[in-house]
């Protein structure tokens, strides 16, 4: 998939849509969201594009991090907000 910048909420919803699908199909983390989501994906997904919404995607595509470890962040973002 060729890399481009983010410049639209079709953009974003992409990029929500292909990392959510790749951590549902995690063997590490998959698990952890799938149970913790179980029947709430769609409204987590939506909070997701709206928290795309207030740029804060920008600051944190910027690092430039490994795939695992932003997953791992993020579990650990979704573990707080659902908690």
């Amino acid at each position: 998939m060729e890399k481009k910048d983010i410049t639209s909420l079709a953009d974003i919803q992409l990029l929500v849509d292909t990392f959510y699908g790749r951590v549902r199909e995690d063997a590490l983390i998959g698990p952890i969201f799938n149970n913790l989501l179980a029947g709430r994906w769609e409204d987590h997904l939506k909070k997701c594009i709206v928290f795309g919404k207030l740029s804060c995607w920008k600051s944190i595509l910027t690092l430039e991090v490994h795939f695992r470890h932003m997953l791992l962040w993020l579990l650990l973002m979704c573990i707080l907000m659902l908690g």
